[in-house]
C-alpha cells in the first residue's frame, strides 16, 4: 500500500485498529474513497467505548464510509476490481483496492524458545511480567514479539525498563 504510484477510486480496509485507520484517514485525503470493515462491533476495541465512538465519528465526518460487526467477511472479483460483503445479507462494497490490516503474528516461532522453556502465550507472544523478565532466569523479552503493543515508543519504553 505504501508503494502505490496512483490514489485508488475505492479503498477497502479489513480491519478497524490503529494501522487500518491511519491508512483509511491518509487516503481519504489523498482523495480516495475509503470504506473499513470491522469484524467486532466497533473500531479500536483496546479502547474505551467512547474513545472508539468518537473516532468513528471523526472519521465519518471526514468521508471515511464505517462498517462494524462484518461477522462473516467474502470478496468476490467484480470487473478490475471486488466486492467485499460484510455479513450475510448485507450489500456488497465494490472496492478496486484491498487492505488486509487485520492485525499482526509474532516473529517468535522460530527462536528455539520451547528448547529454552520460555513461556509463549496462545498467540506466540512472549510472557513477561512487569519487569519484561520471562520465566526463565536472565532471559527478558522487549519490543514486539512480548505482545505489548507494536509501537516504537513501546519498543524505546521497553528498552528503558531493561536497562533499568
Amino acid at each position: 500500500i505504501l508503494e502505490l504510484d496512483t490514489v485508488p477510486e475505492h479503498l477497502a480496509i479489513v480491519g478497524g485498529s490503529y494501522i487500518a485507520l491511519e491508512f483509511a484517514q491518509m487516503y481519504r485525503r489523498f482523495g480516495a474513497r475509503v470504506t473499513v470493515i470491522e469484524k467486532g462491533p466497533r473500531l479500536t476495541s483496546r479502547e474505551d467505548e467512547d474513545v472508539s465512538a468518537t473516532i468513528k465519528e471523526i472519521l465519518e465526518a471526514e468521508g471515511i464510509d464505517v462498517v462494524v460487526d462484518a461477522t462473516d467477511i467474502r470478496f468476490a472479483k467484480r470487473g478490475n476490481g471486488f466486492e467485499v460483503t460484510p455479513r450475510d445479507g448485507a450489500q456488497p462494497i465494490a472496492g478496486t483496492h484491498l487492505l488486509m490490516a487485520v492485525g499482526r503474528q509474532p516473529n517468535t516461532d522460530d527462536l528455539g524458545l520451547d528448547a529454552a522453556g520460555v513461556e509463549t502465550d496462545h498467540r506466540g507472544y512472549i510472557v513477561v511480567d512487569d519487569q519484561l523478565r520471562t520465566n526463565v532466569e536472565h532471559i527478558w523479552a522487549m519490543g514486539d514479539c512480548n505482545g505489548r503493543g507494536a509501537f516504537t515508543h513501546t519498543s524505546y519504553n521497553d528498552f528503558e525498563i531493561v536497562a533499568a
